[in-house]
């Protein structure tokens, strides 16, 4: 029998891949991302790398955003988007405040308001 992944795993894939399978979803309290469970994900991905997603870096394509830890206090984003076929926007990058502040950021220029058609519950 498969195991049921936590809650923070599935937001950790959520943020990480923008998707996640209908089993995982089940893992989502009343089928919404909680927003303290994303920052909590994405303070876990950092402590394992500076950047996240892990993948991603400023100086190659992407599209949204991307989070990154400087000398371990500071936390920077770093944008980019689609501008036509094969074409990208210059990198904008900025530091925030808070990891939180960070997280809102990555969600609203990667995703927007859902991830994946998944609520987020800003207030928990």
């Amino acid at each position: 029998m498969d195991e049921v992944p936590s809650e923070l795993t599935v937001s950790r894939k959520l943020l990480e891949t923008l998707h996640v399978n209908v089993s995982e979803r089940s893992a989502l309290p009343g089928g919404r991302a909680r927003f303290s469970t994303l920052v909590l994900a994405v303070r876990v991905a950092l402590a394992e790398t500076p950047w996240f997603p892990k993948q991603r870096r400023p100086d190659s394509r992407f599209t949204g955003a991307i989070i990154e830890l400087r000398s371990g206090t500071s936390f920077w984003i770093h944008e980019q988007h689609e501008a036509g076929l094969v074409v990208h926007s210059a990198t904008r990058s900025w530091q925030v405040s808070s990891l939180e502040e960070a997280v809102r950021e990555y969600i609203k220029h990667t995703c927007g308001e859902s991830i994946d058609g998944i609520q987020i519950d800003w207030s928990n």
